[in-house]
């Protein structure tokens, strides 16, 4: 649990999200969240931006994406993209160069 994160986006807000994600976990068992190391400073731009932290380019992304497309995510970092889209395409490859973001991706992307 980090607690800065939680004091710097408020108590309601972070048990909000808490339940949101236990509900897509327990309940329709999906988890399609990104996990990020807590020195990590997107953790709170992911979650204050509701998962826009490209201004919404990830909205205008996700209209030209086929259901039965592939999306392909070179330098992939941590899997933001990809899991944003994961749902919108039939597959998803990803690849990440450098080693301390591929741990996170790897785990970010595995079931």
């Amino acid at each position: 649990m980090n607690v800065n994160f939680i004091r710097e986006v408020g108590a309601a807000k972070w048990l909000l999200r808490k339940f949101v994600r236990e509900f897509w976990k327990r309940v329709l068992k999906r988890d399609n969240f990104l996990r990020l190391p807590k020195e990590n400073h997107y953790s709170s731009d992911i979650f204050v931006t509701n998962c826009e932290i490209d201004w919404g380019a990830e909205r205008v992304l996700s209209k030209h994406l086929e259901k039965n497309g592939v999306f392909l995510a070179v330098g992939a970092h941590m899997g933001y993209y990809s899991l944003y889209v994961l749902p919108l395409v039939k597959a998803v490859y990803a690849f990440e160069p450098d080693s301390r973001a591929r741990a996170w991706l790897t785990r970010n992307l595995s079931p």
